[in-house]
């Protein structure tokens, strides 16, 4: 019955028909989209992000890339265009109130992680056959980082996209001996030219790594000829360089300066954000993490590596080798480390594994090895499905039914699989896995993590902001508290002022200025409030966990009391002259 199944599914043995590739966009759609539209604005970078887009819509310059009066030139332009062009074609069913909503500015990610996973699946057609292909991109959907990256808008889910785009034509050139055709030409360069405009010459980790690293292991890539880099390379530079020119005439060459100097360049040498906090910037980090951020399809992984290193002489192996290898080594020796660099690496691994799984589980591994990757695989399966259970009770004082229950049956589906790999059982222990993952997305952000108050405080401030109905033009500005998701949610001329008394001071100056004032820095702005004549108003208060800072905070919200404010009067008309008055 399964065999007659998959020669339906898979009639060409190195392509995927129509029902095969629908299949993997509904399965995407089915894991991606819990919490897409119910997930606030996320700290840092999705709200910084997405708000340099509403700035790009708000003043129409679509060449300098700004949070509110501060450059944004980490990245360059790509992903702000779509994110700008995704709310504008929202707008046209939904009306001019979704650029004030996170979701619209997601879905360029979301439309990046399904084109990753079905590229993936095609690569897989290319080097393996159209059931592991197949069974990879599955895999990759149900990944905890990718699931993470495409709620977020920004740049890593779309970049992910583009480098697999190049890895299936180098694939393709890789594996036939005719010349390609002109689709596939266009596809890798344009590919690589939009990857540039997104996030700069890290794009060329993925195919031009993949060749340095085939020409390490003895593999001739003449093959690379095929590419035709003396047409494609102009082709790509049509992409990239307008922007860059005018960014470079509008800037004086300051956008270069921060985003290669200040951004890329110093997260090699130095240590920064996540790296920074936790003190975990050693080499070694990523295969440390890679049982969470790739599981579950870290399980076959695991397993697959013995079987992987033997086969390391394979042509087809050996590819994905290639692609894997320079990625993961960039990123363990630099010093800044973040979960989500080595993403460009998961399609490979994740072909390796189903290569593994798919060739009939070949045994190359010992007993102690496989028993240790069940008990790394169980452990890190049980902490994550105990994540529903303690954050709730942690920070809401309360419990999540459904996130538990979802939770749960992705446990068991653990386990299931972990009996069906023992049991050396390869069609029936793929299944399990993709399951987990659904439950388990489906428990984290489509019911935990949407429902966790405590954890999005930029919303509870916005909740409770009073109006001013005296007031034109309300404001609004912190004093210790300066998250950019506050700007996304409120206004692009809400105000971080750092102290109490530089809040105090503008609370004096404009009485419609609402004034939010953190925990360690309000005795200071109630001390210097009578100084300046100011009678702060409390409004309310919100208590939460500033995951960006990484600490707990109070905050307090105060107006400006009623009768200091100025009342709007109508103006005096002079009188109206009477003709017949003598």
């Amino acid at each position: 019955m399964f065999a007659s199944f998959t020669e339906k599914l898979f009639p060409h043995d190195k392509r995927l028909n129509g029902a095969a590739v629908a299949l993997l966009v509904l399965f995407s759609l089915a894991i991606f989209l819990p919490g897409f539209f119910t997930l606030p604005a996320i700290d840092r970078d999705e709200a910084s992000f997405a708000q340099a887009s509403k700035q790009m819509m708000q003043t129409g310059d679509m060449v300098d890339i700004r949070f509110q009066d501060d450059t944004r030139y980490k990245k360059p332009v790509g992903i702000y265009w779509m994110q700008v062009a995704s709310v504008k074609l929202i707008q046209l069913v939904a009306g001019d109130e979704v650029q004030d909503t996170i979701w619209p500015y997601r879905i360029p990610s979301l439309l990046g992680a399904i084109l990753a996973v079905l590229f993936t699946a095609s690569i897989g057609c290319k080097l393996f056959n159209a059931e592991t292909g197949f069974a990879a991109g599955i895999l990759l959907a149900s990944t905890f980082l990718l699931n993470a990256e495409s709620r977020m808008a920004k740049t890593d889910a779309m970049l992910l996209a583009m480098i697999c785009a190049c890895q299936f034509v180098l694939a393709k050139a890789y594996m036939q001996t005719k010349a390609l055709k002109l689709k596939d030409f266009l596809l890798f360069w344009g590919a690589l030219g939009i990857g540039f405009l997104i996030k700069g010459p890290l794009i060329l980790l993925g195919p031009v790594g993949t060749l340095i690293a085939l020409k390490c292991f003895k593999q001739d890539i003449g093959f690379s000829k095929k590419l035709n880099p003396l047409l494609g390379l102009p082709f790509a530079l049509l992409i990239i360089l307008p922007w860059y020119l005018l960014i470079t005439e509008q800037t004086g060459g300051a956008f270069y300066k921060d985003s290669a100097g200040h951004d890329l360049f110093a997260k090699i040498w130095e240590i920064q954000n996540w790296g920074h906090n936790f003190g975990l910037a050693l080499p070694g980090l990523y295969a440390v993490i890679m049982p969470l951020t790739l599981w579950p399809a870290s399980l076959p992984l695991l397993l697959a590596i013995p079987f992987i290193w033997a086969s390391r002489h394979d042509k087809n192996v050996r590819f994905c080798l290639a692609w894997f290898v320079p990625i993961w080594l960039v990123f363990e020796i630099t010093l800044t480390k973040l979960p989500h660099y080595v993403l460009p690496a998961y399609p490979a691994l994740c072909l390796l594994a189903m290569h593994w799984l798919l060739s009939g589980m070949r045994d190359t591994s010992n007993k102690l090895w496989d028993i240790a990757a069940y008990i790394i695989f169980a452990g890190v399966s049980l902490g994550l499905a105990l994540l529903p259970i303690w954050l709730p009770i942690k920070l809401e004082g309360t419990l999540f039914y459904w996130a538990m229950f979802a939770a749960t049956l992705a446990f068991a589906a653990c386990l299931t699989a972990i009996r069906l790999f023992r049991s050396k059982q390869p069609n029936l222990a793929l299944a399990p896995l993709p399951l987990a993952g659904f439950a388990l997305m489906l428990s984290l952000f489509g019911f935990l993590l949407p429902n966790l108050t405590h954890v999005f405080v930029s919303e509870q401030i916005v909740k409770q902001l009073p109006l001013l109905p005296e007031c034109q033009n309300q404001l609004l500005a912190t004093a210790g508290y300066s998250e950019p998701s506050l700007v996304f949610n409120t206004d692009t001329q809400t105000r971080f002022l750092n102290v109490g008394e530089r809040l105090a001071v503008e609370m004096k100056r404009n009485p419609c200025l609402v004034g939010v004032v953190e925990s360690e820095q309000k005795s200071e702005f109630l001390a210097k409030a009578p100084k300046f004549k100011l009678k702060p108003e409390y409004v309310g208060s919100v208590d939460g966990v500033n995951y960006g800072a990484g600490k707990i905070v109070h905050l307090d919200i105060y107006k400006t009391a009623a009768k200091t404010v100025p009342k709007r009067r109508a103006k005096k008309r002079p009188a109206k002259p009477n003709p017949t008055a003598p």
